[in-house]
């Protein structure tokens, strides 16, 4: 019976230890996306000035 237990818990620390690095990978992943989704905002905002920009120089034309 002591053998069964240990396979039993051997059996549930291998998959606490899968799930773990799952977490971590998809933590990462999420980092990487954050960073991207702020850069994107950044870009529209420069963006939103660049057409402003345009606009003000065209009406002073």
């Amino acid at each position: 019976m002591n053998g069964l237990w240990i396979f039993v818990i051997a059996i549930l620390g291998l998959l606490l230890g899968y799930s773990a690095g799952y977490n971590s990978k998809r933590g990462k992943l999420q980092i990487e996306v954050d960073r991207i989704d702020s850069a994107r905002r950044i870009l529209a905002e420069e963006l939103t000035v660049l057409r402003m920009s345009s606009n003000l120089l065209e009406k002073e034309k």
